[in-house]
């Protein structure tokens, strides 16, 4: 009788509620502000809340910027407003690119999480320099124009001014402050300037 009890206190679960698009342009606002754009070869639904894609590209607006996107398939939860994309993927904006084999946006902390393969090259306003960077992690907030890259990382200061010389450095973690026109290297930390290490 124990078991027959359980039994009749089971919830039976509710299927999935599933709806699938094709050559899909999606818009999503949130606080009457546009939040996010996609364009898809193919797109499903899951419950009114998760949307699964192949071949994503599109942009996402946050702290008044706009970020382009595209990759090879994503996932984009609406209730925790929460973007992942994989594959060939490349993210850009005015001032920064990047390439990655994974990413994570938390569209509630403006944070952006990417592993595997991150190629990034950033413009400094007031340098108008030239920052590229290697790494296997990164972690970029847009609210603060803070992004800490980690594993092993390498990286080159491309001058604007040709005559100062390239600045090529390496390290096991780097942090990039956009606003104060600051790059942090910490530990195994090596600089080269032309021939000086």
């Amino acid at each position: 009788t124990h078991r027959a009890s359980e039994k009749s206190f089971a919830k039976a679960e509710k299927p999935d509620e599933v709806s699938s698009f094709k050559s899909v342009h999606f818009f999503r606002n949130l606080n009457s502000k546009p939040s996010l754009e996609l364009k898809s070869t193919n797109l499903e639904i899951i419950n009114q809340d998760i949307l699964t894609f192949k071949k994503p590209e599109g942009q996402l607006f946050r702290s008044g910027k706009s970020l382009t996107y595209s990759a090879d398939s994503g996932q984009f939860t609406q209730a925790q407003n929460s973007l992942e994309l994989k594959g060939s993927i490349e993210l850009k904006n005015a001032l920064s690119s990047y390439l990655c084999d994974e990413l994570t946006y938390d569209g509630r902390n403006e944070t952006i999480f990417a592993r595997g393969r991150v190629e990034s090259t950033h413009r400094d306003l007031k340098t108008q320099d030239t920052i590229k960077l290697n790494s296997q992690f990164m972690r970029s907030n847009l609210k603060e124009n803070l992004t800490q890259f980690s594993g092993n990382v390498k990286g080159v200061i491309v001058r604007r001014r040709k005559y100062e010389g390239d600045v090529k450095f390496q390290a096991n973690k780097v942090e990039l402050n956009s606003s104060k026109s600051l790059i942090s290297l910490n530990q195994d930390v090596k600089i080269q300037r032309n021939n000086y290490y």
